[in-house]
């Protein structure tokens, strides 16, 4: 969803034909779109009437996303957002960056309502037990819509390779490839056979984790996907730069400015011993 500084503007996007851009005076025809389509999350796009080169319109209190954003919230003061997320160990096993009270302070400020710690236990193991860990959690919570990035961005894909790899023809599939092939290759191969899907993108992996979780259990759960737009192991820092991008460039003294939001500009600029994480 776009949103333009000015007034009374609904200007189509070239490139995206149907798609507008709105002023914040009219931003609530979209969003009554929205709602009414019952489409529990949009990406939203502030377009400043001035861009300079540090971006100061994207850490400005009076920008116009931080003003929509406000405006969204007193539109619909009744919905919660909770985010579930590891502490200073992260999945891949390695000490974050920024520690968990930082990150719950940033979170926290960019509109999130709730913070939860995923426990060490599920927070750096397989992409099923992470999911095992962080479904039990929103459960728990009575959370009825969860919302995840994914590289296909195919709910009806997501939910099929799910179903199968809860299949007792997978598993056996899978028990009988283990002699030959590590874990990873033979979970490919035994859906691969299957349903002649390849899925072997981190995000859409861990998504499917947390629909069979849903299914497992019968959780009053629905799930939406956001589209992964760049490579998870990507070096190169982009306009949505991937983690390893933005840890490589810190590494190299690079400056992530444009990168990263303000808030989480500040706290690593308070680090004064990244030299030795690395």
């Amino acid at each position: 969803m776009f949103v333009a500084e000015g007034d009374g503007i609904k200007n189509e996007v070239p490139s995206m034909p149907g798609i507008y851009q709105y002023s914040l005076d009219r931003i609530d025809e979209e969003l009554d779109r929205v709602t009414a389509a019952k489409i529990p999350a949009v990406l939203l796009f502030g377009i400043p009437k001035h861009k300079d080169e540090k971006g100061t319109g994207a850490y400005d209190d009076n920008g116009i996303t931080q003003r929509c954003i406000r405006h969204i919230k007193e539109k619909y003061p009744t919905s919660t957002i909770v985010l579930v997320m590891s502490g200073e160990i992260t999945e891949r096993g390695d000490i974050s960056i920024i520690n968990k009270w930082d990150k719950t302070e940033i979170a926290l400020k960019y509109g999130v309502d709730l913070v939860i710690e995923l426990p060490f236990k599920y927070s750096s193991q397989s992409a099923d037990l992470f999911a095992k860990g962080a479904m039990e959690i929103l459960n728990e919570l009575k959370v009825d819509r969860i919302i995840f990035g994914s590289e296909c961005n195919n709910k009806e894909l997501l939910m099929k390779v799910a179903t199968i790899q809860l299949s007792e023809e997978y598993n056996a599939l899978i028990k009988k490839y283990l002699d030959k092939y590590s874990y990873p290759d033979a979970l490919g191969k035994a859906l691969k056979d299957l349903s002649g899907i390849n899925i072997n993108n981190p995000n859409d992996l861990l998504g499917i984790s947390y629909i069979k979780e849903i299914i497992k259990n019968n959780y009053n759960i629905d799930f939406e996907t956001i589209k992964r737009t760049n490579d998870y192991n990507s070096k190169e820092l982009n306009t949505i730069s991937s983690a390893t991008s933005i840890r490589e460039a810190i590494k190299n003294n690079i400056d992530i400015t444009p990168y990263v939001p303000i808030e989480t500009l500040k706290v690593i600029d308070k680090r004064l011993d990244l030299d030795n994480y690395f």
